[in-house]
């Protein structure tokens, strides 16, 4: 159940990223490549990738993207666990490139990021109320 948990928030994390690509002025306008490039360059310092694993992790994030942006181009709402499919394949494949302690603090950095988003629109939260009970704007 908990790895449930950490490959939701792996796929929602890149599902908001194509949204708000989609959507005028939302999350600073990063396109999907950039996002790619951000997550490569978060993991290459947090994980201290080597320069071989890189082109390689690179490669299971664009392949992440690309089924995401199929699965996105139907309208409608797409299936969840054809999300949740798409994660547990990168998550494999990650698995496969990372060392057992990467991957292990890789799994962890997850969990501690669903965590925090569990408090996401509620009180205290992004989107939250503040103190004195104004919404930021």
């Amino acid at each position: 159940m908990k790895l449930i948990k950490i490959l939701f928030v792996g796929v929602m994390l890149s599902v908001g990223a194509l949204v708000a690509k989609a959507q005028p002025g939302g999350m600073g306008q990063f396109d999907p490549a950039q996002m790619i490039e951000m997550r490569v360059n978060h993991m290459k310092e947090a994980f201290k990738l080597t320069d071989a694993q890189v082109p390689k992790v690179k490669a299971v994030f664009q392949k992440q993207q690309d089924e995401m942006g199929k699965l996105m181009q139907g309208g409608g709402q797409p299936d969840f666990s054809a999300f949740q499919k798409l994660q547990d394949d990168a998550n494999a494949e990650l698995k496969k490139i990372l060392t057992s302690d990467q991957y292990k603090a890789y799994t962890e950095e997850m969990e501690n990021m669903r965590r925090n988003m569990g408090g996401m629109g509620g009180p205290g939260g992004q989107g939250g109320p503040r103190p004195g009970g104004q919404r930021p704007r």
